[in-house]
């Protein structure tokens, strides 16, 4: 009997193909190439023969947010290349990942050539300037960054001499500023715009009342209030004073204190004024100087008049009028009643 033949009734002991071991080991030696390669090509990606240096307006924003911009606002790159040998380098690309295309100032004249590839020559220590601009993105979008990069060539067309510099900027909208101010002018407590106003006793002292209101969403500072007599203007026991700022939606209490004119001046018509800077409330600067104004009324009576006339409407006169002849209709009858009666008989009238 063949001593290779396998007894019947036995047990074979089977071991698997080598086909798909041959497959692992193949796939991880593919990948291990792939990775060697990657890193020398990302080593070589970095060149210490040459240098970008990226700004965003102006900004070295290597790191986020950078700048803050405003959508729909036009955004400027720049971009400064400088060789550092020992090489001398030629035919510079650069580029950015924007997808915009760089404009550089290939002569050195300061201007820019509209292309973005320096033809060359540069040694050490040489550099040149490219620009491009694009608009800043919609608020909402996040930091955009972006990658600027440069390659160039030796003498011989060997490549490798690359260097990258990322930026970013952050698009978000300002502040909507809406400054506004309004000044109520009072006369002894009473709104009165148009003649004839309250009546007051001429020589009398006039109360003239102004309420400063803040009517925008910025802070008011530098508050001045005016009238047309020059008159002081006190503002006691104010939280911010004329000075401010005085906070949105806030108000300010001011006075002055005249005699009323003469009567034989007539109705009086006076206006309050009022000044003010609207200030930006994150930089503190000015944003305009603001102004409004309110007229004011009286008429100053004599003052048997005075008495009477204690409103500010029409219908002061006539009702004074009115109740003088009343109460003297009454004063004659209860004398013609007197006269009647007898004072001797001391009996009922006859």
């Amino acid at each position: 009997m063949d001593s290779s033949a396998v007894a019947k009734g036995s047990t074979v002991r089977s071991w698997p193909s080598p086909a798909p071991l041959r497959l692992v080991a193949w796939a991880i030696v593919v990948t291990a190439v792939v990775v060697l390669l990657g890193g020398a090509t990302t080593a070589a990606a970095q060149s210490t023969e040459i240098a970008i240096e990226s700004s965003v307006d102006g900004v070295d924003a290597d790191s986020a947010p950078g700048p803050i911009l405003e959508p729909g606002d036009t955004v400027t790159w720049n971009y400064l290349i400088t060789v550092n040998g020992p090489a001398t380098l030629y035919d510079l690309i650069v580029s950015d990942s924007s997808g915009l295309t760089p404009s550089c100032d290939i002569d050195g004249d300061g201007s820019l050539d509209g292309s973005s590839i320096h033809p060359g020559p540069l040694s050490a220590g040489q550099s040149f300037h490219c620009m491009a601009s694009g608009t800043v993105q919609a608020a909402g979008t996040g930091t955009f960054s972006s990658v600027a990069r440069v390659e160039a060539f030796d003498f011989d067309g060997a490549g490798g001499f690359i260097d990258t510099d990322r930026s970013h900027y952050t698009p978000v909208a300002r502040f909507a500023a809406a400054p506004g101010i309004d000044i109520q002018s009072l006369v002894n407590g009473i709104d009165a715009d148009a003649s004839p106003g309250p009546y007051i006793a001429e020589g009398a002292p006039l109360t003239w009342t102004y309420v400063v209101t803040n009517t925008g969403n910025v802070p008011l500072t530098d508050i001045a209030i005016t009238n047309g007599v020059g008159a002081a203007v006190e503002c006691a026991a104010q939280p911010t004073g004329l000075a401010g700022p005085l906070p949105p939606g806030a108000s300010i209490t001011c006075t002055s204190t005249v005699p009323a004119a003469p009567s034989a001046a007539g109705p009086q018509s006076e206006t309050g004024a009022v000044t003010a800077d609207a200030v930006d409330p994150t930089t503190g600067s000015t944003l305009t100087r603001l102004e409004d104004q309110d007229p004011l009324t009286y008429t100053p009576v004599e003052l048997p008049q005075a008495l009477a006339f204690t409103g500010p409407s029409d219908w002061a006169i006539p009702v004074g009028v009115t109740l003088a002849t009343v109460g003297v209709a009454l004063w004659s009858v209860a004398g013609a009643l007197g006269r009647r009666r007898s004072p001797a008989a001391g009996g009922p009238i006859t």
